[in-house]
Parts: structure tokens; sequence; C-alpha cells
């Protein structure tokens, strides 16, 4: 009998009986922390460049861990935290997933702002976060980002910045902290708008001493000045917006109406102008606003309206849009506005125009919902489908229609007509095999017959196409085939159209390999 570890039972009980009667000869293993407590100064030093010999790399542990150590009448040199995050973002080989890598390096430095936090060294805190962060940002192109890894740490210095923010008095170094935010957001502003700076906003307005509040507003003006140009492109316009909205959060209770107003303009924020006008019932102002918005614009706007009262206002304009707009959802808007508010009618009306704009199973279900209660759904069924019967485009989605109402002798109909006249798949998909399937299975039990043909409609298309998956489909839909035709009393029949599909493909070995897999 052997036991875990390759020691049989007999090995087990010999070692078992010397420890209990010669205790002695067992060696201890001693502890790492033990064997290193006893080491003197020397040696460790010896020890450590012996290690740094086998992994070159893990010095840069020991120059972060120096980071760590100011106390707190001291501060830490920026300079000795940008080399680091230098350090960890460009000595990488610019490969896919490189990024984690580097991620969980710049968390290291990181974990040093933790840390002084913890020991409540609030403004060494800060400085490691703030330097850490722009080091980040400042260097972040030089790296292969492949899932935004390497900003998560910039992230975590945010949070630690505003945790510092809540615990430092000190003028000076809030101003520090606050502009280090600042460059945050403006580097995210310039980037894109990918996310890093999101939290910023929430600790301006939770954060800042009175006195803060009435400088701060001052340089984000100033970024908001200096982003604008004369191209006004949609990132420009972007930015003026997203730095309109950090100000409108920032002295949402200080400014005046006129002046709330004026900045909303100046800076594109529309739907806080609108929102703004109506509560001050400048309803003519706010549907000049919506007047001079792009069709998207006006829909956003357009609950806004809604929930003032000013429904008339709205429905006007949209309305006005819609005729002539090849945005489809303005008249999206307002059918949904009538259903809400009870005018079947314009609905059924509004639902048909937009059927039409791009028929599907969805719309015409929609259609037949909107007519029952109005007992128009006879007569409105009868004309869409006589309409659709008549364009060729619409000959395989006559059959999903059919198939939804289980109208399988229509669907069978529709089938062959959209082959015949080699209809275009319908929704740019192709549909044709599986709808072939689906009518066939539709029609097993009433039209056996038909739902041969289907198929084998669909047995020939999927040899066609070559491939074993293909063919293993094949051979699955000739089983169905095969019960159709002894349910017809023609077992015989099958056996031909067999015979002659084996010889006819002769050359496709897998074919044969999955026919004869399924027994066929």
């Amino acid at each position: 009998m052997f036991l875990p570890g390759g020691l049989c039972l007999q090995t087990h009980v010999a070692l078992l009986l010397t420890w209990i009667h010669e205790p002695d000869t067992f060696v201890e293993e001693e502890t790492l922390e033990a064997n290193l407590a006893k080491r003197d100064k020397a040696e460790l030093i010896a020890l450590i460049k012996k290690m740094l010999d086998h992994a070159p790399e893990l010095e840069d542990l020991l120059h972060i861990q120096a980071l760590g150590e100011a106390t707190k009448t001291q501060r830490i040199a920026p300079e000795a935290i940008e080399r680091q995050v230098h350090l960890a973002m460009t000595g990488g080989s610019r490969e896919w997933g490189e990024s984690y890598e580097i991620a969980q390096r710049l968390n290291e430095i990181v974990a040093v702002g933790a840390d002084y936090a913890a020991r409540e060294d609030w403004q060494n805190a800060a400085i490691v976060y703030a330097t850490t962060a722009q080091a980040i940002l400042g260097d972040y192109e030089s790296v292969y980002d492949d899932e935004g890894e390497t900003l998560e740490p910039v992230g975590n210095c945010i949070t630690g910045l505003g945790e510092c923010l809540a615990h430092i008095e000190d003028p000076g170094a809030r101003e520090d902290i606050l502009r280090a935010l600042l460059a945050v957001y403006r580097w995210d502003m310039n980037f894109g708008g990918i996310g890093v700076s999101d939290e910023v906003p929430s600790i301006f307005q939770t954060q800042l001493t009175p006195q803060e509040k009435s400088t701060v507003p001052g340089w984000v003006r100033e970024l908001l000045a200096s982003s604008r140009s004369h191209k006004h492109d949609f990132h420009e316009n972007w930015q003026q917006q997203h730095y309109g909205g950090l100000l409108l959060g920032l002295e949402a209770d200080t400014l005046d109406d006129e002046a709330y107003l004026r900045l909303c303009r100046e800076t594109g924020r529309i739907h806080d102008l609108v929102e703004r006008l109506l509560k001050l019932n400048r309803v003519e102002e706010a549907a000049q606003v919506a007047e001079s918005s792009s069709d998207y614009e006006v829909l956003t706007l357009a609950d806004r309206f809604v929930a003032h009262q000013q429904d008339t206002v709205i429905l006007r304009l949209i309305r006005r849009r819609a005729i002539n707009s090849q945005d489809s959802r303005l008249k999206v808007w307002l059918k949904d506005y009538a259903v809400a508010h009870h005018c079947p009618e314009e609905a059924l009306t509004l639902a048909e125009e937009l059927f039409w704009t791009g028929p599907s199973v969805e719309g015409y279900r929609e259609l037949q919902k909107l007519a029952v209660p109005l007992k128009q759904w006879d007569a409105l069924r009868a004309k869409t489908l006589a309409r659709l019967e008549q364009d060729a485009r619409y000959g395989h989605l006559l059959v999903e229609l059919h198939l939804s109402e289980n109208a399988v002798e229509q669907a069978i109909q529709a089938f062959n007509q959209a082959e015949k006249n080699k209809a275009p798949v319908w929704g740019g998909y192709d549909y044709t095999a599986p709808l072939s399937i689906r009518v066939a299975r539709a029609a097993e039990k009433d039209f056996p017959g038909e739902a041969v043909e289907l198929y084998m409609h669909a047995v020939f298309s999927l040899i066609q196409a070559r491939g074993r998956e293909n063919y293993a489909a094949a051979a699955q839909h000739l089983l169905r085939v095969r019960e159709l035709y002894k349910r017809l009393g023609d077992p015989g029949r099958f056996t031909s159209l067999m015979q002659n599909l084996r010889d006819s493909n002769r050359s496709l070995r897998a074919l044969k390999e999955e026919l004869d897999k399924a027994g066929l």
C-alpha cells in the first residue's frame, strides 16, 4: 500500500516510531522570519545583493519602499515618485497583456500613498497620489493599454486625493490637490472623455471650502477659454459642454438666472438651458432653443416640455419636423405620445407610416395591437398583406408573417413564390435555410408532402455549402424526411432518394460519413 507523497505504509510507520523514540534526530526547519531575524545588517545586505543578482527587477521594490520612509515633518520629493512611475510605464515591451503588469507595478506606488494615509500623514499621501496620477497620464501614450488597465491606478489616486482633502486644512496643500484633480479632468477631456476623471466633479461639489468655491470656478473658466478655437468641431463642442457642466455644478447656488442661462448658452448646455427657461415660464425662448436644435436633440428635449405641461409647443415642433425628416424616431415619439395620451387613431396612423419605412414582423404586430381595439384589423391586415405581395423584396417577410399567424398553407405558398421570384434575403440576413425548415416543421402535420419538399430544399442548400457541420445538419433533416415518407406510406421512395443523393455526391467523403453516422 502506498500513501500520498510516494511513501509506503511501512516507511510512515518507521518514521513515526523514530519520532517517538529518537526525537532529537529530527531537525526542525526555521521559518523565514526566524532565519532573517538572526542575521546581522551586513549579512542581510549581502543576501539582498544576491537576490538582486538573481532578480534585478526587485530593485524597484527597494526604491518604492524608500518612498514610504518620510516622517510627518518631511516631504517626499515628487521627482522620486515620477522616476518610479516612469520606470514602471516604459520598462515593458509594448505587447498585448503588458498593461496588467504595469498596473500592478503602479498600484505598488499608489499603496505607498495609502500607507501614509493609514498613518494619518495626509500631506505626504496627497503628494504620492497627485504625483503618481499626473505622471501616469504624462506617460500614458507610451504603453499598449489594451483594456484600460493602466488607468485604474489613476482612479485609485483620485479617490485617495478626495480622502486627503477631507483631512487637510492647509490652504497651500489643498490647492495642490485641487489643481492636480483639475489636471486629471483636463487630460480626460482632451483624451475624449474615457471616464478616468468621473469622480472629480463630485469631489469638487462636496469637499470645497467657501473660499475654494470662489476660486476653483476661475480655474475652470481658464480651461474653458483655452479649449476654444475657431474650428468649433464636435470634440471642442463636447469639451465646452463638459466644462460648462462642471461650472454649473460648482456655481449652481451662486449664479442668478441670467448668469446661469448665459453660461448654458456659451457652453452649449441646451438641456440645462431649456430646463431653466421652462422653470422660469419663458416658454417661447425654450421653444426657440428647441427649434434651432437637431432632430436628435429635439427628441431629448421633448420630455422636458411635457414635464412642464408644454405639450402643445413640442408637439407642434416635432410634427412639423417629422414631415420631411429622415429620422424616424420623431414619428416613433409622436406615436408613443399618442398611445400614452389615448389618441388611438393617431397612434395607428403613425404606426402604419412607420411600418412602411421598414416593414418588419414587430411593426406588423404593433399594427395589429393598435387596430384590433378600433375594429380595423381585418381590413388593415388584408390591405397590408396585399401591398407586401406586390413587392418581391418582401417575399420572405410574408412567410414570417404567415408563420406568426399559424397560417401554414399561406406560408408554404409565400415561401415557394419567394423562391420562384428569387426574393432578396429579408433584413440583410440569410434567413433562407432556417426559414424553409421552420415552414417545413409547421407543415408536417397537415401538409407532409410539402414539408418533404421544403426539407429537401434545405438539404440541397446545405450540401452545396459544403462542410462537415452542414452535412451533419442535412442528415438530421433527412431523418425527418424518412419519417414523413413512412407516414405517406411510401418508404421505398425515400430509399430511392437516398441512393440518388449518395450517387450524385460520391466525391464528398465527409457527407458519406455523416449519413452513415445518422443511420442513413
